[in-house]
């Protein structure tokens, strides 16, 4: 499958409660824009430990949360 054939998928990433903030900016400092896998991070105030990626590759996703602190395997 190419990846102008797959689509973008929400994935819930766990991690220490109350660095939520912390988790969403370090992952948007390893995304390479240009790629084009990964379409937003984002977090919901109501629901503490959670920080959400809009990507196509769930191993893409697995790759950048790799040995990052307060990220919850």
């Amino acid at each position: 499958m190419s990846q102008a054939d797959k689509k973008f998928q929400i994935f819930a990433i766990r991690t220490t409660v109350g660095q939520e903030k912390n988790v969403a900016r370090l992952l948007s400092n390893r995304i390479d824009t240009e790629a084009g896998d990964i379409a937003s991070i984002f977090i919901l105030p109501m629901l503490k430990g959670y920080v959400f990626i809009e990507g196509m590759d769930k191993d893409r996703i697995a790759l950048l949360t790799q040995r990052m602190m307060h990220v919850k395997s």
